[in-house]
């Protein structure tokens, strides 16, 4: 369980991180 829940905890703060740095020059510029 606790593997499982921190595998899916990284991946979703993988894909969070990726969005922010996408984001972040659509929002400035």
């Amino acid at each position: 369980m606790l593997a499982i829940g921190l595998s899916v905890l990284s991946r979703t703060s993988a894909v969070v991180i990726m969005a922010d740095r996408i984001a972040a020059p659509l929002q400035s510029g």
